[in-house]
């Protein structure tokens, strides 16, 4: 059980490890919060809610494996100013996440719903480089593991990939209206989530914009919103939808408006089916494109298929 004097640090690579951290009953229990953002694509001063934080430091993601040990240097020196027995985390695959909760001896870990991730039978990658990396910095995985009490899941009976007691999350909607005020109307409003798919798929930037126009066209979609590792040279006629200055997901979102939600595969698809069952979704089909499989999360939720010229 937890008490008044408990402290919690959220550990946020994106938008949602903050609003689920929140939207937990550890939160309202604790008499200090921390924050620690991961940045790497999202500018930190975009990160949601800080306000509610008593401290907040902010590090970025590195990629390199040299450039992560840099990384946990800095990481290191931060954990060692603060004072806090529970760490919220969605990721705990990842080097710099994995020392995090390493580092933290008398810390209780609470898991956080992370998306695809936690809905098949997930297995971390185990390579040299990373099996080399962890024990030069000491990270005992088993141990890591033990310390994770709950984990808070938008579809507890269907996670495959996670430790500790399973727990229901259910967004906190008018907490974090209170600090993030809406902006814009989205109550029946259908909106296309981008997907890089020309980092990955045999097709161009032109050919992506192309089959999503063809799509907003067809199914007379409202607005647009793109992934954050978007390339500027996307062409997407639509109004776009800027995340980073609403500050919110479209999982908060859908916690709040009955929307339609078109995408090719993005988790979204089913996460906000899960949160607001009112709300539409329809996974895109195009021959350019892989077909989602039947064993998949979005496969069971989704409204339907729909195909675009």
């Amino acid at each position: 059980m937890n008490n008044s004097s408990d402290k919690i640090l959220v550990v946020a690579r994106k938008y949602n490890d903050i609003f689920y951290a929140i939207s937990t009953s550890e939160w309202s229990q604790c008499s200090k919060h921390y924050l620690l953002m991961i940045t790497d694509r999202l500018d930190q001063n975009e990160y949601p809610m800080q306000h509610l934080f008593d401290k907040v430091w902010s590090v970025h993601a590195e990629l390199s494996h040299v450039a992560i040990l840099k990384q946990v240097f800095i990481l290191s020196r931060i954990l060692n100013q603060l004072d806090y027995n529970l760490v919220t985390i969605s990721n705990i695959v990842t080097v710099a996440n994995l020392y995090i909760l390493n580092h933290t001896k008398t810390a209780k870990i609470i898991m956080l719903e992370d998306g695809f991730m936690n809905y098949y039978n997930f297995v971390p990658s185990n390579n040299r480089i990373k099996r080399l990396l962890m024990k030069l910095l000491f990270i005992n995985v088993d141990r890591v593991y033990k310390k994770i009490g709950s984990c808070y899941l938008l579809e507890p009976n269907r996670a495959k990939y996670y430790f500790g007691l399973k727990k229901q999350l259910r967004i906190d909607a008018d907490h974090i209206l209170k600090s993030v005020p809406l902006s814009m109307n989205l109550e029946g409003k259908s909106i296309f989530v981008g997907q890089p798919l020309y980092l990955m798929n045999n097709m161009s930037v032109d050919e992506y914009s192309t089959i999503v126009n063809n799509c907003i066209s067809q199914y007379a979609i409202d607005y647009y919103l793109s992934h954050t590792m978007s390339s500027k040279k996307e062409n997407v006629v639509c109004e776009h939808i800027d995340m980073s200055s609403l500050q919110l997901t479209l999982e908060v979102l859908s916690s709040i408006y009955n929307m339609k939600i078109y995408s090719f595969s993005s988790s979204v698809l089913f996460t906000t089916k899960l949160i607001n069952h009112k709300t539409e979704t329809f996974a895109v089909t195009h021959p350019k494109v892989d077909t989602i499989k039947s064993d998949n999360m979005i496969y069971y939720y989704v409204n339907g298929f729909v195909s675009v010229n």
